[in-house]
């Protein structure tokens, strides 16, 4: 039992450590490191296990531990309270034209297409942002009747990567294409919302656990957020980012003035991403939120809902976006 009992309180402390390290480092905006990355992505979980410990060391009398996990809870607290937020909603929303998103990761490896297919047909979205996107997936959407319901498509033929991203889209875009912008591809498409318009700009960098991921994914970043500084507006950039917000390059996507969509509903509390589409990692649930939807000026999230996986390793999640209409 003092065995047993050693390698709990060796876990706890552990845990607070790796808390306080992604507290720091993210303060001071260091991130050259691959786990220091994923440290940061992992911060709403490292948060309230701390605070848990904290608890329990409190009530435990163990007060070198509490006063360890101590510096977490303002912190907990913040992050809190800024994910549940709402984002002021502008005056021009409620007579604005408005259009339906649907962001999926599909996943290359995913063992039921036909019910992912099914999700997005279903889904009746005027445009679906696809990650992953492969010859599987395109063939089971063909069978659900998938090109009947999204007739035009905005993909490159020659990427045949895990990291591929396609647009589907209801009515034939006003403009589109795919940009390999340095490191990274952006597949793109300008569509009419009533008398107005936006581009739905869908991206997939690399993860940062993959051989040399976080170093792609930094200069993959590094390339979309030059991107997005020069980018007419409004526009709508979404995907699987591989990044929670709490990294320093993905704050700079943000810097540009542009508004997660969760964080402006009060759903920044909501995770994406699980260890595993099954088994016993896959029933721990979503752990992160690496699929994002990030909106610029002039445009405005109505809703967001996050859907059932559907044999991928990520949650979709289908939102209404609001255009300004043109003055």
């Amino acid at each position: 039992m003092s065995i047993l009992w050693s390698a709990v309180v060796a876990s706890t402390w552990f845990v607070v450590v790796l808390g306080l390290a992604a507290v720091v480092t993210r303060l001071a905006s260091l991130s050259r490191f691959a786990l220091v990355a994923l440290l940061h992505d992992a911060m709403p979980v490292l948060l309230a296990a701390g605070i848990l410990i904290l608890v329990g060391a409190l009530i435990g009398g163990d007060y070198a531990l509490a006063t360890a996990a101590a510096p977490l809870l303002p912190f907990e607290i913040w992050f809190w309270f800024r994910a549940r937020s709402r984002a002021d909603r502008p005056a021009w929303v409620g007579h604005a034209p408005s259009f339906a998103m649907l962001v999926t990761n599909v996943f290359i490896d995913n063992e039921t297409p036909e019910a992912m297919a099914a999700l997005i047909v279903e889904s009746m979205a005027e445009i679906v942002v696809v990650v992953e996107w492969n010859p599987r997936i395109a063939a089971a959407l063909q069978a659900a009747g998938g090109d009947a319901a999204y007739p035009h498509r905005v993909f490159d033929p020659n990427d045949d990567t895990d990291y591929a991203v396609a647009l589907l889209c209801k009515n034939k875009p006003v403009e589109f294409g795919v940009e390999h912008v340095n490191s990274i591809a952006i597949a793109r498409a300008t569509v009419a919302v009533g008398t107005a318009s936006a581009t739905v700009l869908g991206v997939n960098p690399y993860a940062t656990a993959d051989p040399g991921g976080y170093e792609k994914w930094t200069e993959q970043t590094n390339d979309l957020e030059g991107y997005l500084s020069g980018c007419p507006r409004p526009f709508v950039v979404a995907g699987d980012f591989n990044s929670s917000q709490f990294r320093p390059g993905f704050q700079r996507l943000l810097d540009l003035g542009l508004t997660d969509v969760h964080d402006s509903l009060g759903e920044g509390m909501s995770r994406s991403f699980k260890l595993r589409p099954d088994g016993v990692l896959g029933a721990v649930g979503a752990v992160a939120r690496l699929d994002h939807a990030l909106l610029s000026a002039d445009l405005f999230a109505r809703d967001v809902r996050d859907l059932e996986a559907v044999g991928s390793d990520h949650l979709p999640f289908v939102t209404h976006l609001a255009v300004r209409p043109t003055r």
